[in-house]
């Protein structure tokens, strides 16, 4: 690479107070620039973004809402007292205001520390000699840089470098990064984006002298390298820049920079070909003026910025490190390195996700770097921690859109806080380490489950799932069913998805492949699962499987097939299709066969082994969902329930079909009931909201109420914000007969929530699972004494596809699902019975631990009703046989719980007062 050398201006001592700084090159450091594929580091195989504290070594964070006051939380900035206090200044968009959180030793508290104008992106705060805190941030209002410093007890705000450009015109148009430092002289010093026309954007700096309140303005880059006779106007440096002071007291900068460069003809001086340089840059103040240094180029030509989000870190041995984010392809987290005679630059995170938005870096005593970035396309908060080739990866908070606008500081045992705003509920968070006991990754005082087994799989209250891997070949990415049969064991109908060599399936009919086939699975009596058996394959076949067991044993499986391509390998018919299960095979019937139907396969079965399957039928104009039955073995009728239905699912209430759908037109939730004369009777589960791309579930219960679960959307198509009462609610229609009651089981801040599943518990209540696709995991409504919890199972993979959830006899949930790994797996896991008998109450408090689950009045200390002993005689309220025993004979009470005065003696028999009942005494004598 060449070196860049500029010549030194006279006077510059005097002309840092009065005037620009021209840029100027002291001694240039030599630059090592390495390409993409240099010095790639590996990082470990067991380093995976595993919920923290499942490693040993690692902590816990409690993170706390410490401002929901309207959209705030932005543009965060953290620093740390010597005497440990913890000071986060951002932008609360609500206001407009720049506003400051200090942790008082109990509490968050928040305070206003500008309010005219709109003011506060960018923010960057820092700590003085006296422990006060400083903030630079910008005035969008008057286009200028402001500092703000706090004196102990008030905030004074200032204009940086009254009178010179600081930010004219908004150049950083919402994206970007000011630098800011303070120097052992408790000196400021500022680097910053500037538009000086012509559109062109150069970085400039500011000084603040304390001993005297001057201040120097300057320029840092302005073009350094630039075609500047042909290309003087086309600088881009400093969007993002980032300062730090040096070992030697002195500033440096860390930005990025857009130049262009050019070839031209040797002759004629034409130019023949000019393009963008792209590069992330280095410049170091050396009391004088500014040498300038490349550390990663784009020389290439194409479009692509070698770096955006970025920081400069130096650690107390004046190590200079700096950590950005490269957006070449997928983006990706690099570290730059200055070795001391140059720089050099390695790729430390790489995947086909998004990483390294809003990057920061902190370094520990030890020499470690703590990273934390965005993973944007997750929307995941994340921490990786170490040096050189050896990096931990922890994701510190996944749950919903997390992790914009973050930073980092480290407290004195060098554990991390974290500051970042929560998307979803524009809340300012700040995440500080906390004791977490059993290692699970959640703080104590947010765990409901204090003795969680290291390494299991837990939901977001600390409670741990026992979990099976089912498929770890092919990409089995959705529909699984699964039914209990009368064995007590679990039967499990799939659709095994594409091969591990390919990307699509093989829909050759006559091919017959492992690949895109229907899967049947049994339960072991141990819970384990027996090998997977296709039971029908050839071309595309077994999606939408759908299992049930006759009352005589027999078990069926509905599906779809594509059935027939022609020569380019478009399928042109489709067909549902149903498998039979005759002691240990299969033998597969076609329903119906046409150009586009049997989408959507549903099968239900009646109390006399009648089947019936409901599908869509896309051949002719309209979608029209269908019913078949079978009207001999192997003879199936069809039937149109309606002409613009779709996603149906059907089932058996006495023996009485019910279809549940949506219509396309009008577009609603519907219920079809046969009439019991060839005909259906259509009743209206939802009049209005958006419902049109969520497909429902259904389940019958014990007595006879059929629960349609279902997603309700934003109230219209152009809606966008989920703010009124029932938008984006997760919700469950009962239907007794005559009517339908309505159960909101969660309500979601976006329309985010997909592939719903429902089931109902011997005790009769409700549990439903979800695949949030907002925040890529499995999300559970488990009900309570008071409603429904939502429960968020924190995989150690994203995704949640297509869940199936059914319920054990103790209320708790088992879900199979989906994960969108590099190789889509089918998952399943059961809910660990953390509180043994399931009355809400925890063991540690519950004084009746047998309590059968369901149970109906129970108290604070878990005691149903007839647990109890409500009139303290020693006798539980199922066993007394004489209530309300006077107190001052508890004492006396028998076994029955009666007391002398309430038995009645009469030729040898007693009976209770007022009770009818006659018991024979024992005498004695």
């Amino acid at each position: 690479m060449t070196r860049h050398t500029m010549t030194p201006s006279i006077a510059m001592l005097l002309l840092l107070v009065f005037t620009s700084l021209a840029p100027i090159l002291g001694a240039p450091i030599p630059v090592d620039i390495l390409s993409d594929q240099d010095s790639e580091i590996q990082l470990r195989e067991d380093s995976k973004s595993w919920p923290a504290g499942a490693r040993s070594g690692a902590t816990s964070w409690l993170k706390e809402i410490a401002d929901s006051d309207g959209d705030t939380g932005q543009w965060t900035s953290s620093a740390i007292a010597d005497d440990g206090t913890i000071w986060v200044s951002f932008y609360s968009a609500a206001g407009r205001d720049l506003k400051v959180a200090k942790w008082t030793g109990w509490s968050w508290q928040v305070d206003d520390v500008y309010t005219f104008g709109d003011i506060g992106k960018y923010s960057e705060i820092a700590i003085d000699s006296d422990g006060n805190p400083r903030i630079a941030s910008f005035d969008i209002t008057n286009g200028v840089l402001r500092i703000s410093r706090f004196d102990g007890a008030m905030w004074n705000t200032y204009t940086v470098a009254p009178g010179e450009n600081t930010g004219d015109g908004n150049p950083y148009s919402g994206e970007g990064r000011i630098g800011f430092a303070i120097d052992d002289s408790d000196s400021e010093w500022f680097s910053f984006y500037v538009d000086i026309g012509s559109g062109e954007y150069v970085l400039k700096f500011a000084n603040w002298d304390s001993s005297d309140s001057s201040w120097a303005y300057g320029v840092i880059d302005d073009g350094f390298g630039e075609d500047s006779a042909n290309y003087d106007d086309w600088t881009d440096a400093g969007q993002f820049s980032s300062l730090q002071i040096g070992a030697n007291g002195r500033p440096r900068v860390a930005y990025t920079c857009a130049i262009v460069n050019t070839i031209s003809d040797p002759v004629t001086g034409t130019v023949i070909d000019a393009w963008y340089d792209k590069s992330l840059r280095y410049a170091a103040f050396d009391g004088a003026g500014w040498s300038i240094n490349d550390i990663h180029i784009n020389e290439s030509g194409s479009n692509y910025q070698p770096a955006w989000w970025l920081q400069l870190e130096i650690d107390g041995n004046g190590n200079e490190y700096v950590a950005y984010q490269n957006i070449s392809g997928w983006d990706s987290v690099r570290l730059a390195v200055n070795t001391g005679s140059g720089w050099s630059h390695s790729l430390i995170a790489n995947s086909s996700n998004n990483l390294g938005e809003y990057i920061r870096v902190e370094s520990d005593d030890t020499g470690d770097l703590h990273i934390v970035y965005q993973d944007f396309t997750n929307k995941d908060l994340v921490l990786m921690r170490g040096s050189g080739t050896t990096w931990e990866t922890v994701k510190i908070d996944r749950i919903g859109s997390v992790g914009a606008y973050a930073d980092i500081s480290l407290n004195s045992n060098a554990e991390e806080i974290f500051s970042y705003n929560n998307f979803d509920d524009s809340d300012l968070i700040i995440a500080t380490p906390a004791f977490d006991a059993d290692g699970d990754g959640l703080a104590d005082a947010q765990d409901r489950c204090m003795n969680t087994p290291l390494n299991k799989i837990i939901d977001d209250s600390g409670c741990h799932y026992e979990q099976q891997i089912l498929t770890t070949s092919g990409s089995d990415s959705q529909y699984v069913d699964a039914i209990k049969g009368a064995d007590g064991l679990l039967r499990l109908a799939h659709f095994r998805g594409m091969s591990d060599e390919s990307d699509s399936c093989d829909t050759e009919v006559t091919n017959l492949t492992d690949d895109c086939n229907l899967v049947y699975r049994k339960q072991n009596a141990d819970g384990t699962w027996a090998a997977g058996v296709i039971v029908d394959q050839g071309g595309e076949t077994g999606r939408y499987a759908s299992i049930q067991i006759s009352p005589d044993g027999t078990e069926s499986i509905a599906f779809h097939a594509k059935s027939e391509i022609n020569s380019f390998g478009t399928p042109t018919k489709t067909a549902a299709k149903i498998a039979t299960k005759t002691g240990t095979s299969w033998s597969v019937t076609t329903i119906a066969e046409d150009n586009s139907t049997g989408w959507y396969t549903e099968l239900a079965v009646d109390s006399q082994g009648n089947r019936v399957v409901s599908y869509t039928d896309n051949t002719g104009t309209y979608s029209t969902l269908k019913l078949a039955r079978e009207t001999s073995p192997g003879v199936w009728s069809e039937e149109v329930v309606q002409v613009n239905g779709t996603f149906a699912k059907v089932n058996f209430v006495n023996d009485v079909a019910h279809v549940s759908y949506y219509s396309s037109n009008p577009q609603m939730i519907r219920l079809a009931i046969e009439d019991g004369a060839g005909g259906w009777n259509i009743h209206n589960v939802t009049t209005n909201g958006m419902v049109n791309t969520f497909r429902l579930d259904t389940t019958v219960s014990d007595d006879g109420r059929l629960l349609i679960n279902f997603f309700r959307g934003t109230d219209t198509s152009s809606d966008t914000t989920c703010d009124a009462p029932q938008e984006c609610t997760v919700q469950v229609a009962e239907w007794n007969g005559t009517d339908f009651k309505y159960n909101i089981l969660h309500q979601s801040t976006a329309v985010n929530i997909r592939h719903l599943s429902v089931d109902i518990d011997i005790a009769g209540l409700i549990h439903s699972t979800w695949y949030n696709y907002g925040y890529g995991l499995l999300q559970i409504a488990s009900p309570t004494p008071n409603g429904w919890d939502t429960l968020t199972l924190l995989d150690d993979e994203d995704g949640a596809s297509y869940p199936k959830i059914l319920v054990d006899d103790n209320g708790w949930e088992q879900v199979w699902y989906h994960t969108y790994s590099d190789t889509p797996q089918l998952r399943e896991v059961k809910r660990f019975a953390w509180e043994a008998d399931h009355d809400f109450v925890d063991n540690d408090d519950d004084q009746c631990a047998d309590t059968p689950y369901g149970a109906e009045e129970v108290d604070m200390w878990g005691c149903s009703e007839e647990q109890r002993d409500d009139d303290f005689d020693g006798a539980s309220n199922a066993v007394d046989l004489c209530p309300n025993t006077p107190g001052h004979e508890r004492h006396l009470a028998d076994p029955d719980g009666c007391s002398p005065s309430q038995k009645d003696t009469d030729a040898g028999h007693h009976r209770p007062r007022n009770s009818g009942q006659y018991w024979l005494l024992r005498c004695t004598t």
